[in-house]
């Protein structure tokens, strides 16, 4: 595992996962919503008539 670390360490761009992260969702902060709706739907379920609660964690900078 070290050789990996080092090796990810020595190749990393700075910056290089901000254009996958921007792109990983056009609704930020909406993931929880949107994944549960689209699987009740593959389901062939209805959604229950209360959500569930969700803790959001705050977003942070690196």
């Amino acid at each position: 595992m070290t050789e990996q670390l080092q090796y990810a360490a020595e190749h990393h761009k700075i910056g290089q996962c901000k254009q996958i992260a921007a792109l990983l969702s056009s609704a930020p902060g909406q993931f929880h919503r949107r994944k549960r709706r689209l699987l009740y739907e593959l389901l062939g379920l209805g959604e229950s008539a209360r959500a569930s609660q969700v803790a959001i964690p705050a977003a942070t900078t690196p």
